[in-house]
Protein backbone atom coordinates (compact mmCIF):
# COMPACT_ATOMS: atom_id res chain seq x y z
CA UNK A 1 0.00 0.00 0.00
CA UNK A 2 2.66 2.36 0.38
CA UNK A 3 4.44 1.78 -2.45
CA UNK A 4 1.40 2.29 -4.42
CA UNK A 5 0.49 5.59 -2.29
CA UNK A 6 4.61 6.97 -3.59
CA UNK A 7 4.06 5.80 -6.66
CA UNK A 8 0.84 7.99 -6.67
CA UNK A 9 2.63 10.44 -4.79
CA UNK A 10 5.44 10.28 -7.44
CA UNK A 11 3.03 10.25 -10.96
CA UNK A 12 0.98 13.39 -9.02
CA UNK A 13 3.65 15.84 -7.93
CA UNK A 14 6.29 16.26 -11.02
CA UNK A 15 7.36 19.29 -8.96
CA UNK A 16 10.29 17.78 -6.61
CA UNK A 17 14.13 18.04 -5.66
CA UNK A 18 15.11 16.23 -8.94
CA UNK A 19 12.95 18.83 -10.97
CA UNK A 20 14.31 21.41 -9.31
CA UNK A 21 17.64 20.05 -10.64
CA UNK A 22 17.57 19.41 -14.31
CA UNK A 23 20.47 18.20 -16.49
CA UNK A 24 22.85 20.02 -17.96
CA UNK A 25 20.80 21.24 -21.23
CA UNK A 26 17.96 22.49 -19.50
CA UNK A 27 19.89 24.56 -17.33
CA UNK A 28 21.99 25.86 -20.64
CA UNK A 29 18.91 26.50 -22.17
CA UNK A 30 17.77 28.90 -19.06
CA UNK A 31 21.24 30.56 -19.28
CA UNK A 32 20.83 31.11 -23.35
CA UNK A 33 18.47 34.38 -22.45
CA UNK A 34 21.39 35.65 -20.65
CA UNK A 35 23.43 35.52 -23.92
CA UNK A 36 22.30 38.84 -25.78
CA UNK A 37 21.62 36.62 -28.51
CA UNK A 38 20.41 38.26 -31.83
CA UNK A 39 17.57 37.55 -33.56
CA UNK A 40 18.92 35.44 -35.88
CA UNK A 41 20.48 33.53 -33.66
CA UNK A 42 17.03 33.02 -31.72
CA UNK A 43 15.52 31.63 -34.32
CA UNK A 44 18.14 29.26 -35.40
CA UNK A 45 18.35 28.00 -31.87
CA UNK A 46 14.46 27.47 -31.99
CA UNK A 47 14.73 25.62 -34.59
CA UNK A 48 17.67 23.18 -33.28
CA UNK A 49 15.58 22.85 -30.43
CA UNK A 50 12.38 22.02 -32.25
CA UNK A 51 14.20 19.30 -34.06
CA UNK A 52 15.45 18.06 -31.19
CA UNK A 53 11.65 17.91 -29.38
CA UNK A 54 10.56 16.03 -32.60
CA UNK A 55 13.57 13.32 -32.45
CA UNK A 56 12.75 13.05 -28.63
CA UNK A 57 9.29 12.46 -29.59
CA UNK A 58 10.10 10.03 -32.44
CA UNK A 59 12.19 7.85 -29.60
CA UNK A 60 9.15 7.63 -27.01
CA UNK A 61 6.89 6.41 -29.66
CA UNK A 62 9.06 3.60 -30.84
CA UNK A 63 8.39 1.69 -28.17
CA UNK A 64 5.59 3.83 -25.73
CA UNK A 65 5.56 0.62 -23.32
CA UNK A 66 9.32 1.21 -22.39
CA UNK A 67 10.92 4.19 -21.38
CA UNK A 68 13.56 5.29 -24.02
CA UNK A 69 16.70 4.50 -24.09
CA UNK A 70 18.86 6.43 -21.59
CA UNK A 71 21.89 6.41 -23.97
CA UNK A 72 20.30 7.51 -26.79
CA UNK A 73 18.34 10.33 -25.26
CA UNK A 74 22.03 11.38 -23.93
CA UNK A 75 23.10 11.44 -27.32
CA UNK A 76 20.29 13.39 -28.61
CA UNK A 77 20.51 16.01 -26.26
CA UNK A 78 24.34 16.27 -26.41
CA UNK A 79 23.63 16.70 -30.31
CA UNK A 80 21.07 19.48 -29.95
CA UNK A 81 23.38 20.65 -27.14
CA UNK A 82 26.56 21.16 -29.71
CA UNK A 83 24.33 22.79 -32.53
CA UNK A 84 23.42 25.44 -30.08
CA UNK A 85 26.89 26.16 -29.40
CA UNK A 86 27.87 26.32 -32.60
CA UNK A 87 25.32 29.23 -33.04
CA UNK A 88 27.42 31.37 -30.21
CA UNK A 89 30.15 33.71 -30.72
CA UNK A 90 33.33 32.87 -28.66
CA UNK A 91 32.59 35.41 -26.18
CA UNK A 92 28.89 33.63 -25.84
CA UNK A 93 30.70 30.70 -25.40
CA UNK A 94 33.24 31.95 -22.52
CA UNK A 95 29.95 33.98 -21.33
CA UNK A 96 27.81 30.67 -20.92
CA UNK A 97 30.48 28.35 -19.41
CA UNK A 98 30.98 31.45 -16.72
CA UNK A 99 27.32 31.30 -15.96
CA UNK A 100 27.44 27.28 -15.82
CA UNK A 101 30.10 27.71 -13.52
CA UNK A 102 28.17 30.29 -11.32
CA UNK A 103 24.90 28.44 -11.39
CA UNK A 104 26.80 24.96 -10.42
CA UNK A 105 28.58 26.86 -7.34
CA UNK A 106 24.90 28.12 -5.79
CA UNK A 107 23.40 24.39 -6.45
CA UNK A 108 25.99 23.14 -5.06
CA UNK A 109 25.35 25.73 -1.56
CA UNK A 110 21.59 24.35 -1.43
CA UNK A 111 20.68 22.06 1.57
CA UNK A 112 19.21 19.67 -0.36
CA UNK A 113 18.17 16.93 2.48
CA UNK A 114 16.16 19.90 4.50
CA UNK A 115 14.72 20.30 1.15
CA UNK A 116 13.95 17.32 0.76
CA UNK A 117 12.84 16.76 4.34
CA UNK A 118 10.28 19.85 3.95
CA UNK A 119 9.02 18.94 0.43
CA UNK A 120 8.09 15.46 1.89
CA UNK A 121 6.62 17.01 5.04
CA UNK A 122 4.57 18.83 2.64
CA UNK A 123 3.49 15.75 1.09
CA UNK A 124 2.88 13.86 3.93
CA UNK A 125 0.69 16.62 5.64
CA UNK A 126 -1.00 18.68 3.07
CA UNK A 127 -1.08 16.00 -0.08
CA UNK A 128 -1.54 12.39 1.18
CA UNK A 129 -4.52 12.72 3.36
CA UNK A 130 -6.65 14.40 0.27
CA UNK A 131 -5.61 12.10 -1.81
CA UNK A 132 -6.37 8.89 0.52
CA UNK A 133 -9.62 10.61 1.21
CA UNK A 134 -10.60 10.87 -2.29
CA UNK A 135 -9.88 7.39 -3.14
CA UNK A 136 -12.01 6.22 -0.11
CA UNK A 137 -14.77 8.19 -1.72
CA UNK A 138 -13.87 6.32 -4.82
CA UNK A 139 -14.77 3.25 -3.61
CA UNK A 140 -18.20 3.55 -4.09
CA UNK A 141 -18.19 3.72 -7.88
CA UNK A 142 -16.47 0.37 -7.86
CA UNK A 143 -18.25 -3.25 -8.17
CA UNK A 144 -18.12 -5.26 -5.76
CA UNK A 145 -16.53 -8.05 -8.25
CA UNK A 146 -14.06 -5.27 -9.06
CA UNK A 147 -13.09 -4.48 -5.59
CA UNK A 148 -12.46 -8.77 -5.48
CA UNK A 149 -9.75 -8.15 -8.75
CA UNK A 150 -8.51 -4.80 -7.43
CA UNK A 151 -7.24 -6.65 -3.82
CA UNK A 152 -5.77 -9.64 -6.20
CA UNK A 153 -3.72 -7.24 -7.81
CA UNK A 154 -2.51 -4.86 -5.42
CA UNK A 155 -0.16 -7.37 -4.41
CA UNK A 156 1.24 -8.20 -7.55
CA UNK A 157 2.00 -4.77 -8.75
CA UNK A 158 3.63 -4.35 -4.99
CA UNK A 159 6.08 -6.82 -6.43
CA UNK A 160 6.80 -5.06 -9.32
CA UNK A 161 10.55 -4.28 -9.49
CA UNK A 162 11.98 -0.85 -9.07
CA UNK A 163 12.49 0.71 -11.93
CA UNK A 164 15.37 2.52 -10.61
CA UNK A 165 18.09 1.86 -8.09
CA UNK A 166 15.96 3.29 -5.26
CA UNK A 167 14.85 6.74 -4.44
CA UNK A 168 16.88 9.61 -5.90
CA UNK A 169 17.43 11.43 -2.56
CA UNK A 170 19.47 8.36 -1.69
CA UNK A 171 21.91 8.58 -3.91
CA UNK A 172 23.72 11.40 -2.36
CA UNK A 173 26.57 11.52 -5.04
CA UNK A 174 27.41 11.22 -8.59
CA UNK A 175 29.36 7.81 -7.56
CA UNK A 176 26.67 6.37 -5.95
CA UNK A 177 24.59 6.35 -9.48
CA UNK A 178 23.82 2.58 -10.80
CA UNK A 179 26.17 1.30 -13.15
CA UNK A 180 25.56 0.38 -16.94
CA UNK A 181 25.72 -3.22 -15.62
CA UNK A 182 22.97 -2.55 -12.68
CA UNK A 183 21.01 -0.75 -15.42
CA UNK A 184 20.74 -3.95 -17.34
CA UNK A 185 19.89 -5.78 -14.29
CA UNK A 186 17.34 -3.89 -13.22
CA UNK A 187 16.00 -3.53 -16.93
CA UNK A 188 15.59 -7.24 -17.35
CA UNK A 189 14.34 -8.04 -14.12
CA UNK A 190 11.45 -5.15 -15.25
CA UNK A 191 10.92 -7.18 -18.39
CA UNK A 192 10.73 -10.87 -17.11
CA UNK A 193 8.26 -8.91 -14.45
CA UNK A 194 5.87 -7.85 -17.47
CA UNK A 195 6.14 -11.18 -19.02
CA UNK A 196 5.30 -13.19 -15.62
CA UNK A 197 2.50 -10.51 -15.50
CA UNK A 198 1.54 -9.97 -19.00
CA UNK A 199 -2.44 -11.10 -17.98
CA UNK A 200 -2.04 -9.32 -14.87
CA UNK A 201 -0.96 -5.81 -16.55
CA UNK A 202 -3.96 -6.37 -18.94
CA UNK A 203 -6.44 -6.62 -16.79
CA UNK A 204 -5.61 -3.27 -14.56
CA UNK A 205 -5.51 -1.70 -18.03
CA UNK A 206 -9.12 -3.02 -18.57
CA UNK A 207 -10.13 -1.57 -15.31
CA UNK A 208 -8.58 1.65 -15.29
CA UNK A 209 -10.29 1.87 -18.66
CA UNK A 210 -13.84 1.08 -17.59
CA UNK A 211 -13.43 3.68 -14.58
CA UNK A 212 -11.78 6.40 -16.06
CA UNK A 213 -14.45 8.98 -16.61
CA UNK A 214 -15.22 8.77 -13.18
CA UNK A 215 -11.30 8.97 -12.40
CA UNK A 216 -10.93 12.32 -14.64
CA UNK A 217 -14.30 13.21 -12.36
CA UNK A 218 -12.38 12.69 -9.01
CA UNK A 219 -8.96 14.51 -10.29
CA UNK A 220 -11.10 17.54 -11.94
CA UNK A 221 -12.66 17.92 -8.66
CA UNK A 222 -9.41 18.05 -7.35
CA UNK A 223 -7.83 20.44 -9.63
CA UNK A 224 -7.65 23.47 -7.46
CA UNK A 225 -6.39 21.59 -4.39
CA UNK A 226 -3.53 20.42 -6.65
CA UNK A 227 -2.72 24.06 -8.42
CA UNK A 228 -2.69 25.11 -4.37
CA UNK A 229 -0.10 22.21 -3.53
CA UNK A 230 1.74 23.11 -6.43
CA UNK A 231 2.14 27.12 -5.64
CA UNK A 232 3.00 26.28 -2.11
CA UNK A 233 5.66 23.56 -2.96
CA UNK A 234 7.23 26.19 -5.53
CA UNK A 235 7.45 28.78 -2.63
CA UNK A 236 9.19 25.96 -0.32
CA UNK A 237 11.98 25.51 -3.01
CA UNK A 238 12.37 29.36 -3.75
CA UNK A 239 13.47 29.12 0.14
CA UNK A 240 16.23 27.10 -0.75
CA UNK A 241 17.34 27.67 -4.49
CA UNK A 242 19.21 29.93 -5.49
CA UNK A 243 17.81 33.24 -6.90
CA UNK A 244 18.17 32.99 -10.26
CA UNK A 245 17.19 29.24 -10.49
CA UNK A 246 14.31 29.71 -8.44
CA UNK A 247 12.89 32.31 -10.88
CA UNK A 248 13.42 30.31 -13.53
CA UNK A 249 11.85 26.97 -11.71
CA UNK A 250 8.67 29.26 -11.23
CA UNK A 251 8.22 30.30 -14.47
CA UNK A 252 8.83 26.79 -15.83
CA UNK A 253 6.26 25.65 -13.62
CA UNK A 254 3.51 28.36 -13.84
CA UNK A 255 3.88 26.90 -17.68
CA UNK A 256 3.28 23.07 -16.76
CA UNK A 257 0.90 24.52 -15.00
CA UNK A 258 -1.04 26.10 -17.87
CA UNK A 259 -0.54 23.43 -20.20
CA UNK A 260 -1.85 20.84 -17.62
CA UNK A 261 1.04 18.70 -19.63
CA UNK A 262 2.26 17.16 -16.23
CA UNK A 263 -0.83 16.57 -15.05
CA UNK A 264 -1.90 14.82 -18.29
CA UNK A 265 1.07 12.62 -17.38
CA UNK A 266 0.13 11.78 -13.83
CA UNK A 267 -3.23 11.51 -14.72
CA UNK A 268 -4.49 11.03 -17.83
CA UNK A 269 -6.11 13.98 -18.25
CA UNK A 270 -4.09 15.14 -21.44
CA UNK A 271 -6.11 16.55 -24.40
CA UNK A 272 -7.63 13.55 -26.67
CA UNK A 273 -6.17 10.93 -23.75
CA UNK A 274 -7.61 8.78 -21.60
CA UNK A 275 -6.82 7.47 -18.17
CA UNK A 276 -6.37 3.91 -19.66
CA UNK A 277 -4.02 4.81 -22.23
CA UNK A 278 -0.55 3.72 -20.73
CA UNK A 279 1.30 6.24 -19.16
CA UNK A 280 5.10 7.82 -20.56
CA UNK A 281 6.87 5.62 -17.66
CA UNK A 282 5.73 3.05 -19.62
CA UNK A 283 4.86 0.69 -16.54
CA UNK A 284 1.14 1.79 -15.43
CA UNK A 285 -1.64 2.30 -17.15
CA UNK A 286 -2.56 6.27 -16.47
CA UNK A 287 -5.32 6.44 -13.20
CA UNK A 288 -4.10 2.78 -12.72
CA UNK A 289 -2.08 3.89 -9.35
CA UNK A 290 -4.78 5.44 -7.99
CA UNK A 291 -7.55 2.81 -8.85
CA UNK A 292 -4.80 0.28 -7.45
CA UNK A 293 -4.97 2.47 -3.78
CA UNK A 294 -6.69 0.71 -1.04
CA UNK A 295 -10.06 2.79 -0.96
Amino acid sequence: MRKLMMTMMALLFAVTVATAQRGPAHRGNDLLSELNLTAEQQEQIKAIKQEGAAQMKELREQNPDQRPDREAMKKMREASQAKVEAVLTTEQKQQLEALKAERKAARDSVDKEALKAELKAHNETKVKPVIAASRAQFDQFISAEDKAALDRLRPIFESKPEGKAGKRGHRKAKEEKPSEADREARKSAMETWKTEHADDIAELKALTEKYSDDIKRVQESMKPQREQWAKEKREIMEKYLPEGAAKAKGKKAGARKGKGKEGAKAEGKGKGKRSGKQDARGDWPKGAAFLLMKG
